[in-house]
């Protein structure tokens, strides 16, 4: 074998050892990629959570937001003036826009797609009349993704029997409520 040969083994050989070591790396990089991404959807669903939490603590703390929770999810005509209507078409949609970021986080590959707390949402915030009545009103035509708007309107049907998309969606100013 001349020089020129072994050289060329050598060199083989030493870019299979490179070539070996890169991908030992890039295999380590990804682990620590799906380690950062795991505990970026902890926090994320840690900060909903949160969110939820915090809006429950504000509304069970306060007897008076407490009361009008209470009877305006019985029913929209229970809210006595437009102070408490506007009270508690903000706190439905504190609710729902957790519901919307939720999904949202879910279309965008953040947090792994969740079918059954997709529907949690839609039926616990549309299982009274006055919630029902104040998400017709005011939200059926705010959803950004059509899949998302399906689950709440199919949700909304088994509820009520009521087909929305037959609906048109009317767009209030946040102080008009009829």
């Amino acid at each position: 074998m001349t020089s020129t040969e072994i050289a060329q083994i050598v060199t083989g050989i030493a870019t299979l050892i490179v070539a070996v070591v890169l991908l030992f790396q890039l295999r380590k990089q990804n682990q620590q990629l799906n380690i950062q991404h795991k505990d970026t959807v902890g926090n994320v669903i840690n900060q909903l959570n949160t969110r939820i939490e915090n809006l429950d603590k504000l509304t069970i703390s306060d007897p008076e937001l407490n009361d009008l929770w209470i009877r305006g999810s019985r029913d929209w005509n229970n809210l006595k003036d437009d102070n408490e209507r506007f009270r508690f078409r903000n706190l439905m949609r504190l609710y729902f826009q957790m519901a919307k970021d939720h999904f949202n986080l879910q279309k965008n590959g953040a947090l792994p797609e969740d079918k059954v707390r997709n529907r949690i949402f839609p039926a616990a915030l549309l299982n009274e009349k006055g919630k029902a009545y104040c998400f017709k009103q005011f939200f059926i035509g705010t959803f950004e993704y059509d899949e998302h708007k399906k689950i709440w309107f199919d949700v909304f049907l088994e509820l009520w029997g009521e087909d929305l998309n037959k609906v048109e969606p009317i767009f209030y100013p946040p102080t008009k409520f009829e």
